[in-house]
């Protein structure tokens, strides 16, 4: 089965006016389901990880950022935010 990357946009987007509304749950739920299906899509790899760590989920952040990293290894906003978790304490970056 093919996946339609419109659904994958459409979820990801909702996730987004989710997350302004103040409904991070909501939003956590939409993203993670997406990158479930898209893993190779950075920007929602980084999305769950900006969304766990504000919520100071941060074992969920990092692994959202180790998965993340497992398919675009090069992508330095990832290696970043993994630096900044490993931290002691955590930060969630920028």
């Amino acid at each position: 089965m093919k996946i339609d990357p419109t659904l994958i946009d459409a979820a990801v987007n909702l996730g987004v006016i989710q997350a302004q509304q103040g409904h991070l749950q909501d939003a956590l739920r939409l993203w993670q389901d997406a990158f479930e299906r898209a893993p190779d899509r950075s920007s929602i790899g980084m999305n769950i990880a900006r969304a766990d760590c504000a919520k100071g989920n941060f074992a969920a952040a990092k692994a959202a950022v180790a998965r993340l990293l497992e398919f675009n290894p090069d992508f330095g906003p990832a290696k970043k935010m993994l630096r900044e978790l490993q931290g002691d304490p955590p930060r969630c970056g920028d």
